[in-house]
């Protein structure tokens, strides 16, 4: 399997974490863990590079977010019986985001069970 650094320890440090401590002070050192995570992914990015690259990184961006939308959407639509409406409602929630969608799902669930 093939990682880059960063990504090779934040997965390091989760498996030490599931296996090493208990519930309430799991939750408190993955939050923990998971803010110098991005804070040292973050801080690795290099600004002038983004500057330089800005329309590549746009691009790169916008066809994302559309082939997300275009899956999301399908799955929806055909998968999971959702009228076109309802299926490009989801596509549009869910296409901007990456792990924060499971917090839409979150809300969801609760809106469900009302």
């Amino acid at each position: 399997m093939i990682c880059t650094d960063s990504a090779c320890i934040f997965s390091l440090i989760i498996i030490a974490t599931n296996v090493l401590f208990a519930s309430f002070l799991l939750r408190c050192r993955k939050g923990i863990l998971l803010g110098v995570f991005f804070v040292t992914a973050g801080s690795s990015l290099d600004p002038q590079t983004v500057v330089n690259e800005w329309p590549t990184l746009l691009a790169g961006i916008a066809a994302f977010i559309a082939i997300k939308f275009s899956v999301i959407f399908s799955a929806g639509e055909f998968a999971l019986g959702l009228t076109r409406a309802d299926a490009a409602r989801v596509g549009l929630l869910l296409a901007g985001g990456g792990e924060f969608a499971f917090v839409i799902f979150k809300l969801a669930e609760g809106e469900i069970e009302r």
